[in-house]
């Protein structure tokens, strides 16, 4: 009789932790991946209506973060980033060349003057390690 209620208890077991399984794959199935599929798309649809937003709202200030490229007119700027003080921009102009970037080292206490970026004015208002805001001069 022992024996019979041990295979029981495991036989119980079994099937109670092959059922909790089954209530937990079909619970992540129905909840888990299309919540993470939802907010993703929902991110990449805001973002992309922020910078679309953001191109059409004002082409005199201009915002660049690290390693986007941004087209202004006729050239596009790729901001680098910060090193100490100094500033770190490619300029690329497709009429010429479009895959070759020029790189502009500039000092940030130069800056505060007109900088000259692909034949275009540019001021500097703000440059931080992420972060780059220039106001076009027309």
């Amino acid at each position: 009789m022992g024996e019979a209620k041990k295979r029981r208890w495991l036989v119980i077991s079994f099937f109670l932790v092959i059922g909790l399984l089954f209530c937990g794959f079909i619970y992540t199935a129905v909840t888990g991946p299309r919540y993470w599929q939802n907010r993703q798309r929902l991110e990449r649809t805001v973002v992309q209506q922020d910078i679309s937003a953001s191109d059409q709202k004002d082409e005199t200030n201009i915002t660049l973060t690290t390693g986007q490229m941004k087209s202004v007119g006729n050239i596009k700027l790729i901001y680098k980033g910060l090193d100490g003080k100094k500033i770190y921009i490619d300029v690329i102009i497709p009429q010429f060349d479009p895959e070759m970037a020029h790189r502009h080292i500039i000092n940030q206490t130069d800056a505060k003057n007109t900088l000259k970026l692909g034949g275009q004015d540019f001021v500097l208002i703000s440059a931080r390690a992420s972060r780059l805001h220039l106001k076009k001069v027309k």
